[in-house]
């Protein structure tokens, strides 16, 4: 049975064996639990008054739920109005990831990571594509519902 967490030091640690990611005080994150086992997480970091640093890893493909609440709770819950990622360059599978999610690169610091250069993402919450399809399915489900009752 899949289920979504949420939690700090359990999450943190299972991306970091995944990522490298160092422990931060700030650090929250979401997950999805399968056989008690967490197969996909998002992880979120130096808080700021408006934005966070977004971190994700899976063992298995990453699902709508856990997608649509990874977005949901930095930019609705917590009215945050960009995310922050970095990857390093050579990490071709991170940089994938980052772009279909629809993260945008804004800046690029050659030469500072060991493996090469590093890329900076954002995703500004006007342009997250994960709240409109939220948005998208409510209304496609209201459509369905009234469609041939006759009334609203």
């Amino acid at each position: 049975m899949a289920e979504l967490i949420f939690g700090h030091r359990e999450i943190h640690e299972w991306i970091s064996r995944r990522s490298g990611l160092i422990w931060v005080d700030d650090f929250c994150g979401v997950a999805r639990v399968v056989d008690g086992q967490i197969v996909a997480a998002v992880g979120y970091d130096h808080h700021q008054t408006w934005s966070c640093c977004f971190h994700i890893a899976a063992d298995r493909p990453i699902d709508r739920e856990l997608l649509w609440r990874a977005f949901q709770v930095p930019f609705v819950q917590w009215d945050y109005r960009v995310l922050l990622g970095i990857v390093q360059a050579g990490n071709a599978k991170s940089l994938n990831i980052a772009t279909r999610l629809g993260f945008e690169t804004f800046a690029t610091i050659p030469g500072a990571h060991p493996s090469g250069s590093l890329e900076f993402f954002k995703m500004e919450r006007e342009h997250c594509p994960w709240l409109d399809i939220t948005r998208k399915n409510n209304e496609r489900r209201r459509r369905k519902h009234t469609q041939g009752t006759g009334s609203f």
